[in-house]
């Protein structure tokens, strides 16, 4: 079974400006690899930019769960891949 452990993301992180600090804290890690908080935050903004919605702190929030889900299936698919050679 694939073990993954996701990391509680606090709504602070997604009400306002990000700081570095912020941006390089941990969203979930899938197997030994980690997804970041930057990556979940421009995932998070592309996505609003493709859906053409203003990035507003409450969009963010709304688009959180659904955009590290995404972001963990597509690294469980590169891993799958990576094992299958």
């Amino acid at each position: 079974m694939k073990r993954l452990l996701l990391v509680v993301l606090s709504l602070m992180f997604l009400s306002g400006p990000a700081t570095s600090q912020e941006l390089g804290r941990i969203a979930a890690v899938v197997n030994d690899n980690v997804i970041s908080m930057l990556d979940l935050l421009a995932r998070i903004k592309m996505a609003a930019l493709q859906a053409g919605l203003e990035d507003t702190p409450e969009l963010r929030q709304q688009l959180v769960q659904p955009v590290l889900r995404n972001l963990i299936e597509e690294e469980l698919q590169v891993q799958e891949a990576e094992r299958q050679g």
